[in-house]
């Protein structure tokens, strides 16, 4: 079980928010992105193997993904649709591994739904750092936050994102064509989803 700073405080979207969240796993530190974590981020946002699934078009310019960056940075302080933006690093060598970023969803079908979605660096794939990361933060979501459920997509091609999915609990629930919310890409997904009280393989849904 990771290590949740439980100290809630409500953000502008009316969802709690913990004062600088910090959550910690066997091998992992997962805060807050920073502006520090630029560098990092836009190495993942430049590797195709990263990208492949995700067809943002504002990422295709220097100046487009430094705007995405900032604009991540800028919801997360004000707490814009209650979005955290969640960077995890190496407890034993402080290596960046990925983002997670989470918050209201655009395309929700319960009311509180919320999205999450991820990335992370492939000198780091295959090695578990993602689904401990993400179990973290959903662990964040339901027991600090109150949230009651959170949903996720991905593309049926992409395998892996599927599997870390599923190794942090979430259900399966249908495949379908359908556009992303961000840009409007079409597209075979899966889609997931985890309720509070879903535990391990067996969610609750």
């Amino acid at each position: 079980m990771p290590h949740v700073d439980k100290s809630p405080r409500k953000g502008s979207s009316g969802i709690p928010s913990a004062q600088s969240p910090f959550l910690e796993t066997d091998r992992l530190i997962v805060r807050e992105l920073k502006t520090d974590d630029w560098p990092a981020m836009e190495t993942m946002m430049l590797e195709p193997r990263v990208t492949r699934f995700m067809h943002l078009q504002t990422w295709e310019t220097p100046e487009g993904r430094r705007a995405w960056f900032e604009w991540t940075i800028a919801n997360q302080t004000e707490r814009v649709g209650g979005n955290y933006n969640w960077g995890f690093i190496v407890r034993d060598s402080n290596e960046f591994v990925g983002w997670i970023g989470i918050g209201d969803s655009d395309r929700k079908e319960l009311e509180g739904d919320r999205s999450v979605g991820f990335m992370v660096d492939p000198r780091f794939w295959r090695q578990g750092f993602m689904t401990e990361a993400l179990t973290a933060v959903l662990d964040h979501e339901f027991s600090v936050l109150g949230v009651s459920r959170v949903i996720a997509t991905c593309e049926v091609e992409n395998v892996a994102s599927a599997r870390v999915m599923e190794k942090a609990g979430m259900q399966f629930l249908r495949t379908m064509y359908d556009a992303d919310p961000l840009e409007g890409n079409y597209a075979e997904r899966h889609h997931y989803a985890l309720e509070r009280g879903g535990t391990g393989n067996s969610p609750k849904l």
